[in-house]
């Protein structure tokens, strides 16, 4: 089966962006489920203040969704690269090609 996934990044107890996320949730499950949107998504809060990512992971249902402390990473180097073949309209939790 083919997932997907959502990251939520949740600020000092505060969910950001929650309706930017819902809305690409539901319209994943319209466009590849033919699924009615999410009537109700409850997120756990974190057990303290800090900033923690709250990662999703659903196909036609939810599967999982875990919180976890944000551990900044460091970056030396980036690298760009081109190419035409690949197709990222939805956040697929394989992401192999990327």
């Amino acid at each position: 089966m083919c997932l997907l996934i959502e990251t939520i990044k949740i600020h000092n107890k505060k969910i950001e962006n929650l309706e930017f996320h819902l809305e690409r949730i539901n319209k994943a499950r319209k466009d590849i489920f033919k699924l009615k949107p999410l009537e109700n998504l409850i997120i756990p809060l974190p057990p303290s203040l800090g900033t923690y990512k709250c990662r999703i992971i659903y196909g036609p249902e939810i599967i999982s969704i875990n919180l976890e402390k944000y551990k900044k990473r460091k970056i030396n180097s980036l690298k760009v690269v081109y190419d035409d073949d690949i197709v990222y309209d939805y956040k697929w939790k394989d992401r192999k090609k990327l």
